[in-house]
């Protein structure tokens, strides 16, 4: 009689829902961070011309417990500092009315620890998506502990073409092909919910 009450208490034990406990790396460390204020840039290059499309709007979110990051902007806030231009490359060329965001997701190709302690570089292998169009890119870039938050810094190339855009021209000129995006945005930590 005494064995089958510690069996039944040893099946208890075991079979009783278990809560996983947090990766020692994080624990009493934040691991979720998250803004939307952040700044985006997309450079746009033709011969003897150069020009760039900014927004303060860039959102971002990085969870390390998951190694997981993801970025997007609002297209229809990017400004040329030409308010025809910013006209002419939502209706024409990005389609914004149709196509409202450009969205980087991906994972660290090298687990990132919850405690920076100074400016870390980074690999990060993910999807770009514009115009419902996704492509496979790895994006190098920077973590650097800031204000209790993480700063990322990175930047990547990307071509119109595999995002089916037609070349704007500026008088005689085509654009390049090639669009350089540049982000730099301050994450802070999330509080978790209890």
């Amino acid at each position: 009689m005494a064995s089958s009450a510690v069996i039944a208490v040893l099946l208890m034990a075991f079979s009783a829902p278990q809560e996983r406990p947090a990766p020692p790396a994080y624990e009493n460390e934040p691991v979720r961070f998250m803004s939307d204020s952040g700044y985006v840039e997309f450079v746009s290059r033709a011969p003897l011309h150069e020009f760039a499309g900014t927004s303060q709007q860039l959102s971002g979110l990085i969870d390390l417990e998951t190694q997981i990051l993801d970025f997007f902007v609002d297209l229809e806030t990017l400004d040329t500092g030409n308010r025809r231009r910013d006209r002419d490359m939502r209706r024409k060329y990005l389609e914004t009315h149709r196509f409202p965001f450009a969205e980087f997701t991906g994972t660290f190709t090298e687990t990132v620890p919850a405690s920076l302690s100074e400016r870390t570089p980074v690999t990060v292998q993910g999807s770009f998506t514009m115009r419902e169009i996704t492509h496979e890119i790895q994006v190098d870039g920077f973590l650097t502990p800031e204000d209790g938050g993480i700063r990322v810094t990175a930047s990547w190339e990307i071509l119109l073409e595999d995002y089916n855009i037609d070349r704007p021209r500026i008088v005689f000129y085509e654009l390049s092909d090639v669009q350089r995006v540049s982000i730099d945005i301050l994450l802070q930590p999330v509080a978790e919910t209890p």
